[in-house]
C-alpha cells in the first residue's frame, strides 16, 4: 500500500463530477444490497446511483466530499458533506458502501473503523493497481493520464494482498468477492480475472462482515 505526500494533491480541487450509476460493477452491488435497506453511500458523487438504490425501497444517505457534486447529490438523496472519518453521524445502516473510495483517502483504516461503527456489512470496491495494464504502462514509461487508475486524486495504491489484510485487520470477514470487468470490456474477460484477479483483475468487490459485534 503506497501512499503519496497529501500536499501534492487535493481532492477537494477537482471538477470532474462522479455520475456513474450503471454497469457490471454498479449492477452486482445492487443485487448485493437487495431491497428494504438502510444505506450509507460514502463518496456518493452527484447522487446518481445512491438514488438508483433507493427505487428497491431502500433508504438511502449519503457522505459526499467534494463541495460540488454536494450540491448536486442533495437534490436527490439526504447526504453529509465533508470527510467521512471526521463529520457526526448519528445514525446506524444495515450497510455502509464505500465504493471507489479508499484510494481517495489517506487514512484508509479510519474509514472501515468507523464503517463497522455505523453498520455490521460494508461493501467495498477498490481498483486493482497490480492490473497487468498497468504494470505494461509503468513498464514502458508512459507518461500517466489523470483520469481512470491515474486519477490525480488517488493517494493509495492497492492491490489483492493489501485490501484484503486491511479488511481483515479491521475486524471484517469477506464474504462475497468479484472482479467484474467494466462494460466495455468483452463478456469473457470477466471470467479470464476469475482465474488469477490478482494480476487481470481490473478491481475487486468484496461484500463483508463485522466478526466481532460491537
Amino acid at each position: 500500500m503506497k501512499a503519496i505526500n497529501p500536499d501534492k494533491r487535493n481532492m477537494a480541487n477537482s471538477k470532474r463530477l462522479y455520475n456513474a450509476s450503471s454497469g457490471p460493477k454498479y449492477n452486482l452491488i445492487s443485487q448485493w444490497i437487495g431491497k428494504n435497506k438502510r444505506i450509507l453511500d460514502v463518496g456518493c458523487g452527484t447522487g446518481k446511483f445512491s438514488k438508483k438504490l433507493s427505487c428497491n425501497n431502500n433508504h438511502v444517505t449519503g457522505v459526499e466530499f467534494s463541495e460540488e457534486n454536494y450540491l448536486i447529490a442533495k437534490d436527490k438523496i439526504n447526504v453529509y458533506y465533508g470527510d467521512f472519518t471526521k463529520i457526526d453521524i448519528n445514525e446506524k445502516f444495515d450497510i455502509v458502501l464505500l465504493a471507489d473510495v479508499l484510494e481517495h483517502m489517506y487514512y484508509p483504516d479510519n474509514a472501515l473503523k468507523k464503517a463497522i461503527e455505523l453498520a455490521d456489512e460494508v461493501i467495498l470496491c477498490i481498483p486493482n493497481f497490480d492490473f497487468w495494464v498497468i504494470k505494461v504502462l509503468e513498464f514502458l514509461r508512459i507518461k500517466k493520464i489523470k483520469l481512470g487508475f491515474f486519477d490525480e486524486n488517488h493517494v493509495f495504491y492497492f492491490n489483492k494482498k493489501i485490501i484484503e489484510k486491511l479488511i481483515n485487520d479491521n475486524g471484517l470477514k469477506i464474504i462475497d468477492f468479484s472482479s467484474p470487468s467494466p462494460g466495455r470490456f468483452p463478456g469473457f474477460y470477466t471470467h479470464i480475472s476469475n482465474i488469477k484477479p490478482e494480476v487481470t483483475g481490473i478491481q475487486f468487490i468484496y461484500r463483508c462482515k463485522k466478526t466481532i459485534p460491537f
